[in-house]
């Protein structure tokens, strides 16, 4: 086994959630050479796990469902914060972006505003999603299901400067559910860094925008444009 795709399991067996083999292709860590494996990593049901950890198997899917639920109420959040003036592109971000989430997980987004509009676009995020019952409110240690505007940038600063094996993580699990499919190309273009990390990046962006679309529920992503 390659280096990067077991510190790949390592990494995501520390957020209880096994990898598939699609998840491992992109996943993994950008890392040389091959490591001696066998008898470390175990896998069942189309999942990657270290040894004797095949519970999580049961977790990851408990937690997805747990998730789905979730996903409905970002969306309604999603929905509303279109009427906000100058908003671009949000990106669903953390556990809630790859559905691992538990009962007390909050929302959080990851807002792209047009520069030099970034603290009105804030301020209007937070009264309208506060006046709904949405907002996750300052001082709150748990808030499930409550939307966290703990993140904003703006179009011509989509660069992200802290760069770090967790931040390239991190990125590369975002979500986009509302915007435009170009500004997406933009973002991905000026966080090139992260493919000094991840194996699939930019791609994995797009391919968390496909999976935004389940054809049982209504849609589930806002991306005009959306880039092939």
């Amino acid at each position: 086994m390659e280096k990067g795709s077991f510190k790949a399991i390592v990494y995501y067996d520390c957020l209880d959630y096994p990898l598939t083999s699609e998840e491992l292709a992109i996943f993994s860590f950008i890392d040389d050479g091959e490591l001696e494996a066998e008898g470390l990593i175990e896998v069942s049901s189309g999942f990657h796990f270290l040894k004797d950890r095949e519970s999580l198997v049961k977790t990851r899917k408990e937690r997805s469902r747990l998730a789905g639920e979730k996903w409905k109420k970002m969306m309604k959040a999603v929905r509303w914060l279109r009427f906000v003036p100058y908003i671009r592109l949000v990106f669903a971000s953390g556990s809630l972006a790859f559905r691992n989430t538990i009962r007390k997980s909050d929302l959080d987004l990851l807002i792209v505003v047009k520069s030099g509009r970034i603290w009105i676009s804030r301020f209007l995020a937070v009264v309208l999603l506060g006046l709904l019952g949405l907002r996750r409110k300052r001082g709150q240690k748990v808030a499930p299901d409550k939307v966290c505007l703990n993140h904003f940038i703006t179009d011509r600063s989509l660069y992200i400067p802290r760069k770090s094996v967790y931040t390239a993580q991190l990125y590369a699990r975002l979500a986009p559910v509302l915007g435009d499919g170009k500004l997406l190309d933009d973002f991905c273009e000026a966080n090139k860094w992260v493919g000094d990390y991840i194996v699939g990046w930019p791609g994995c962006v797009k391919r968390n925008l496909r999976l935004t679309t389940d054809d049982s529920q209504p849609k589930n992503n806002l991306i005009k444009k959306t880039p092939v």
